[in-house]
């Protein structure tokens, strides 16, 4: 015996089925979303473009108060990298720090004689290193003696441009100090990578030769600062060439 359910409703086939047109109302909302949508990233991108502006002008504000004169001679830029500017900046910062902290002042007469060049007295470069061995200091005659000059060596780490077999005498430079101790005289001789050649030509970092320098100066504490700056043992001195000259390097004579 059969038994069937009578449906008061019939089956609507499936190829008969109607799809329900969206209204007007939906058409505007699905509109108004896309738009706010493309609204927003334009603000997005008009924000960003205005921050990136204002960013430039800062740091070519901050270039020019930097004491330096321009990307180096081998670099194909006109102006300094965003990195460099950082860089130069935390350098000429940890300079002044040093002169007013780590250098008394001299009792003498303040003279200014414009018409000297100091650095030409000097058979040499002055050189200040901090206790990590960066660069806080090169006068800018260091390009006369050993081809790079002073933008590329500020804020760098000086061991970079030294013969990897001469690292352990840097760390004479800056032996470990307490506050308030006398200052130490150290000397060492370390090769020096140079881009100049015998006969003048520049040649790029990476064909660099090394050159014999005499490095000379005083070994200093600097005092504590509650506000930051410069501390530990910092070296000050020169740095000079040295030419077909005995040297003591890792407690073996040599000539260079």
């Amino acid at each position: 015996m059969c038994v069937g359910i009578k449906s008061e409703e019939p089956l609507t086939d499936r190829n008969q089925l109607v799809f329900e047109k969206p209204s007007d109302s939906q058409f505007g909302t699905a509109k108004q979303k896309r738009r706010n949508n493309e609204e927003r990233k334009e603000k997005a991108k008009d924000a960003a473009r205005n921050r990136r502006t204002e960013e430039s002008d800062y740091f070519e504000e901050l270039e020019k108060l930097l004491p330096v004169t321009g990307p180096p001679p081998s670099s194909q830029q006109t102006t300094l990298d965003k990195t460099s500017v950082i860089r130069l900046s935390v350098a000429h910062l940890k300079t002044q720090d040093v002169l007013q902290n780590g250098i008394p002042t001299p009792m003498v007469k303040e003279e200014i004689f414009p018409e000297i060049d100091l650095f030409s007295c000097l058979d040499g470069f002055s050189l200040i290193l901090s206790n990590n061995g960066d660069v806080i200091y090169v006068s800018d005659n260091v390009s006369r003696y050993i081809g790079l000059t002073q933008v590329e060596l500020l804020g760098q780490d000086f061991s970079d441009y030294v013969h990897p077999c001469d690292h352990n005498q840097l760390k004479v430079l800056t032996p470990g100090k307490s506050v308030g101790s006398e200052d130490e005289v150290v000397e060492i001789f370390v090769r020096v990578k140079c881009t100049v050649t015998e006969r003048g030509r520049m040649i790029n970092l990476k064909q660099a030769s090394y050159k014999p320098l005499k490095i000379s100066g005083k070994a200093r504490r600097m005092k504590e600062n509650e506000v930051g700056g410069v501390t530990g043992t910092v070296f000050l001195g020169s740095a000079r060439c040295v030419v077909e000259r005995e040297v003591m390097v890792d407690n073996q004579i040599g000539v260079f």
